[in-house]
């Protein structure tokens, strides 16, 4: 068992060290999962069977579908201007500058491109100096907006890899964290906003005409109709996000003057793949696919309980930690998930210790050092970032706590 487990603790070690050392996840894990195969002496064929098995899952494949998938649709709203047009337009309808400040990277986010922040904070930068807010709390409050929604949207490529690999459906997750996101919202409005008088933009001061309200339906409405398919009607996400791709390709942006033909938009298709998530998604799978064949936590799980270790704050705290230490929630749940699954009750209560695992990860991740969107906010602002970074940490070990005493609740 013992030297079962010190491949484990190995391979953690090395997939922490070499993410923290510039590695593409993908490989990382990888090494991970060769750090398993030499720890417990693994027969070459029985190697590659497992490795097969991995990347023939059905589960393997529809994630890797949906990241293609979803990483296109947000590369082809970002280069037809459709999400900046989508911005521009609440800007117009949203008159509280306050609530314009949280729209804004909370959308952003949604395009889930790497360093999404840096995006956004040229969106609300002059918004911040109409609200006299100090860089680093317009620093903090950019990065914290643009990932909140990540608690409760369907298609946030972690929130799927946590339900593929727990086999817990999504709307669990999204059903679960909504309480946590309702109470994350009004605390972080006070506090980032605390002091800050409320002002209206002059110019939409008049009300709002209705030509406005069809403008932002009109550029929200390849999100619209994704997440109609995709949550109303059931449709297979990848599908989903293939009917907006088709949508956004041929119609394009309607509000811009000079739109680039149909066949420009095709050519964006390649280049939008993220390929090194692509990488990671393959790459978490077969070191859970490892971790199971080797069979070393059934014993390290009986072990625990025998000592009366708790393990929701195990759980929990494993989580956030390997957020924090690798800057990457996608990361950090390929290494928990599989890690306390087996150890987990059984039922929705199960579900609930799964969902505080999660909440724990993205607090995790928001506020690490190493988070990309994090630096990247923090220079634009020219902020200090230790001033940031104790900011985001504050308001996202909200999260780990309201979650963590949801599980009691949810008894």
């Amino acid at each position: 068992m013992f030297l079962g487990l010190g491949g484990i603790f190995t391979a953690l070690f090395i997939i922490i060290f070499l993410t923290r050392r510039g590695w593409k996840l993908g490989w990382a894990m990888l090494s991970g999962s060769l750090a398993l195969v030499l720890f417990n002496r693994l027969h070459y064929l029985f190697v590659l069977e497992t490795l097969w098995e991995a990347i023939k899952s059905p589960v393997t494949i529809n994630l890797v579908f949906i990241v293609i998938t979803i990483t296109i649709f947000g590369h082809l709203l970002q280069q037809t201007g459709s999400m900046q047009a989508m911005l521009d337009n609440l800007g117009l309808i949203i008159k509280d500058l306050r609530f314009l400040f949280m729209f804004i990277p909370a959308l952003a986010g949604l395009l889930m491109v790497p360093g999404g922040a840096a995006l956004s904070a040229p969106m609300v930068d002059q918004t911040s100096k109409d609200l006299k807010m100090t860089g680093e709390t317009a620093a903090a409050a950019n990065v914290f907006f643009r990932h909140l929604l990540f608690l409760v949207f369907p298609f946030f490529p972690g929130l799927l890899l946590m339900t593929e690999m727990s086999g817990v459906d999504v709307y669990f997750f999204v059903y679960y964290n909504i309480p946590v996101l309702v109470l994350e919202l009004v605390v972080t409005f006070f506090y980032f906003f605390r002091g800050v008088e409320k002002i209206n933009r002059e110019k939409i001061n008049q009300a709002i005409k209705p030509e406005l309200l069809l403008k932002l339906f009109i550029s929200i409405f390849p999100f619209f109709l994704v997440l109609t398919l995709g949550l109303l009607f059931n449709l297979y996400f990848p599908l989903a996000l293939l009917v907006g791709i088709v949508y956004v390709v041929l119609m394009g942006n309607p509000e811009r003057e000079k739109q680039e033909s149909w066949r420009e938009r095709w050519v964006l298709l390649l280049p939008g793949i993220n390929w090194s998530m692509v990488l990671a998604i393959m790459g978490i799978m077969v070191f859970k696919e490892f971790v199971q064949v080797v069979g070393s936590l059934d014993a390290f799980s009986t072990l625990l309980l025998e000592r009366g270790v708790p393990l929701l704050p195990l759980a929990v705290l494993f989580s956030l930690f390997t957020g924090v230490i690798t800057g990457n929630n996608i990361a950090s749940l390929g290494m928990s998930v599989p890690l306390f699954l087996p150890f987990l009750p059984t039922g929705d209560l199960g579900s609930a210790y799964l969902a505080a695992m999660y909440v724990a990860s993205l607090a995790g991740y928001t506020a690490s050092p190493f988070h990309l969107c994090l630096i990247l906010s923090t220079e634009y602002f020219k902020a200090s970032l230790p001033q940031v970074l104790k900011k985001v940490a504050l308001v996202s070990s909200l999260l780990v706590i309201v979650s963590f005493l949801q599980v009691f609740f949810f008894r």
